[in-house]
């Protein structure tokens, strides 16, 4: 599906990839996760949030004990946005997460990783829509996003990052997870 040289001859461009875990160990998962996304061919590591712990929303009653942790990376690469897809698909594939039509919705998660931006690119596929079609109205995303990009303007915004959190800062629930040391560590 994916050619060896996806990136041959193309600009890089900075895209925001959150990461979510709801399952334990959920920090393990998030560094496991984030180092694989370092790993990854053509990909640089630029920057990572602080990690928080998030109130679960739109879950089954079931599974609303489920805190998430939540952070954002920045990385720089010029693979197509659908080739970095399918890589963030393959990591969560590795820790376990089943392909969206073998899941339910929003089924408690190992990782989960989604590509919030892509520079100035704008994307409206069946598989993918970017930028990220809710990280406007998610303290879950603004937040760690806000950390690293306050004045960053996401194509189709009329505000930037950071204004757009302000409007949304301690209303869903979203906190500063206590551990930092191990994800600032690792």
């Amino acid at each position: 599906m994916v050619m060896a040289d996806e990136s041959a001859g193309r600009e890089a461009v900075e895209f925001g990839i959150s990461l979510g875990s709801n399952v334990d160990p959920r920090l393990e998962h998030m560094i496991w996760a984030r180092a694989r996304i370092a790993l990854i061919e053509g990909v640089s590591l630029e920057a990572s949030s602080q990690v928080f712990e998030t109130l679960p929303q739109h879950v089954a009653p079931e599974h609303e004990h489920l805190l998430f942790l939540n952070a954002v990376v920045i990385v720089r690469t010029s693979l197509r946005m659908e080739c970095l897809l399918w890589k963030l698909q393959e990591i969560e594939r590795q820790r376990g997460r089943l392909p969206a039509w073998e899941r339910g919705f929003n089924e408690p998660r190992t990782i989960d990783l989604d590509i919030l931006y892509a520079g100035s690119l704008r994307m409206n596929e069946t598989y993918l829509t970017i930028p990220h079609p809710r990280m406007g109205d998610r303290e879950f995303l603004l937040r760690p996003l806000a950390e690293l990009r306050p004045e960053f303007t996401p194509p189709g915004w009329f505000e930037s990052v950071g204004k757009r959190y302000q409007r949304f800062a301690g209303k869903q629930g979203v906190e500063l997870y206590e551990h930092q040391k191990e994800w600032l560590g690792s």
